[in-house]
């Protein structure tokens, strides 16, 4: 039988500060989800209904997919990043279909605080897989001006 060698995806960078505290708290927050919906699930408390079982499989996929995405975006994948959106994206709208209640602050917060900071420039260039710690991108990507064409002189009738 013929196996399978995958190639491992090597970083040539550390992701940012920001980017690596981002991703622990989603994999500490899709722990905390799927722990308390458990909880709340097997062990009602007196007078709270049980979790509806819709609910507790959203959540679990939810949790499953915050974790994948942090995973991959910390390997700087940037499909990951974008999923990560279109994921809170969708868990917002869900929870504002279920009526506007505090419930939907949660939910708001991680697309905006982490979409707000997955989106610096420094991320991006994370993510595109160029240095992040490079004020204005890689310097060597960047063409000199002494090595720019010379300029083509303009003749005819576009001479002003």
């Amino acid at each position: 039988m013929a196996t399978i060698k995958y190639r491992k995806r090597r970083l040539q960078h550390d992701p940012p500060p920001r980017v690596y505290i981002i991703c622990y708290l989603l994999f500490c927050a899709a722990a905390l989800q799927v722990t308390s919906a458990t909880v709340q699930g097997y062990f009602p408390r007196d007078g709270v209904p049980p979790i509806e079982p819709l609910l507790f499989v959203i959540i679990f996929v939810h949790s499953f997919l915050a974790g994948f995405c942090a995973y991959f975006m910390l390997q700087g994948a940037n499909w990951a990043r974008i999923l990560f959106y279109i994921v809170s994206l969708i868990n917002v709208l869900d929870v504002l279909a279920l009526g506007i209640s505090p419930d939907i602050a949660i939910p708001a917060a991680e697309l905006l605080v982490a979409g707000a900071i997955l989106a610096t420039p420094r991320a991006n260039r994370f993510f595109a897989g160029r240095n992040p710690d490079a004020p204005f991108g890689d310097p060597y990507r960047r063409r000199k001006p002494d090595l720019l064409p010379p300029p083509r002189p303009r003749e005819g009738r576009y001479d002003y």
